[in-house]
């Protein structure tokens, strides 16, 4: 699984392009439009459902379909598990991976209409194909301001920058042997790692800084409440 991490994050892109909000009444809209070159883009959750009043957001309501291809897949982690959709001709639907193969891809069971995505957190864009070249697709919802990502103890997270400056995380009450991987260009992924109460990366100290809309993986190792926020 830290290979298949590895091999996803290596092969990510990010480009958040002005994130748009309307007033509408009591109501904000947002709309993102996320730029990529590659095969997996991970991406931040600022928006809720429109019209709802909780701070969650269903994929299937999240991420409009054009400019994407039938057979992209999607991918969100909820309750220490990933949980996946495939792009059909009537829109996104739950698929597991009996259905989409494994190769190179996490694990999941099949999304189901109950499924959501907690803003701020982030979730994972397949494409079926190789982009040829910049591709952008959008994200939409009720604005919210989001100050922090979800992290479920003992388990593989996404989190990601929602505001449209960049940030560095600040991450309390990390364990030990707490990982985050940010996805760079090159071979592998940045790794952060906490030891010794400290951030560590190659002989330095401190988080990086994420461009807005950027995500990252973060592995817990611990059984506490580890909380990440990006006030």
């Amino acid at each position: 699984m830290k290979k298949l991490i590895s091999i996803a994050l290596a092969s990510a892109a990010f480009a958040a392009v002005a994130a748009e909000t309307v007033a509408t009444g009591s109501n904000s809209i947002g709309t993102l439009a996320i730029t990529s070159t590659l095969k997996n883009t991970v991406v931040a959750v600022p928006f809720a459902t429109l019209g709802s009043s909780l701070d969650t957001v269903k994929p299937s309501e999240l991420v409009l379909t054009a400019n994407l291809t039938e057979g992209d897949q999607l991918y969100i982690f909820e309750g220490g598990a990933y949980k996946g959709y495939v792009l059909g001709s009537s829109g996104w639907e739950g698929v597991d991976n009996a259905s989409i193969g494994s190769d190179g891809l996490p694990v999941c069971s099949a999304a189901s209409d109950s499924t959501t995505l907690a803003t701020g957190s982030g979730f994972w864009l397949v494409r079926v194909n190789e982009p040829d070249g910049a591709f952008t697709f959008y994200v939409y919802g009720d604005y919210r301001t989001v100050t922090a990502s979800p992290i479920t103890a003992g388990a593989q997270n996404l989190i990601a920058n929602p505001f449209a400056v960049a940030k560095a995380p600040t991450i309390a009450n990390a364990a030990e042997g707490d990982t985050i991987l940010v996805p760079q260009s090159g071979a592998l992924p940045l790794r952060y790692t906490y030891r010794n109460s400290a951030w560590n990366h190659n002989g330095a100290t401190g988080l990086p800084t994420l461009e807005p809309g950027q995500g990252a993986w973060y592995i817990s190792k611990g059984t506490g409440t580890t909380t990440c926020t990006w006030e």
